[in-house]
């Protein structure tokens, strides 16, 4: 059932990103030292199950971490790598990376289903 909501966001991120890039602010830009600990955020509520982006150029964008709050507690139901962790800040489910590498770089976006709707957050453009 994961895989399916995981392949349907992918779909639908892709489907509207062209139309959304047009409505939406630039991307935050976040530099960070390799080695480093980086945490970006999310202006989507911590009540709906969030999913975390990758997107490089000429690249399919790369889910890198799905979680949820479950009986108040934070739970991390995919990961794609141990670097990849979720936190709590500001009402929402933010992204932790540890050690961030070179191939971390790119722009990360959160995502949800909100009732019927897909809803994408704003993203961050992690450079180093």
């Amino acid at each position: 059932m994961k895989s399916f909501w995981i392949t349907a966001i992918l779909v639908g991120f892709i489907t509207i990103a062209a139309f959304w890039m047009l409505f939406v602010a630039a991307a935050e830009v976040q530099h960070v030292q390799f080695g480093s600990t980086v945490t970006l955020g999310c202006n989507i509520s911590y009540l709906y199950d969030t999913t975390w982006l990758k997107h490089n150029t000429d690249l399919t964008p790369t889910v890198v971490l799905c979680a949820s709050l479950r009986e108040g507690r934070p739970v991390q139901e995919f990961q794609l790598s141990p670097r990849f962790s979720m936190e709590l800040m500001n009402r929402s489910l933010a992204l932790r990376i540890t050690g961030v590498e070179e191939r971390d770089l790119g722009l990360y976006y959160c995502i949800a289903k909100v009732n019927t709707r897909l809803m994408v957050g704003r993203g961050t453009m992690l450079q180093g």
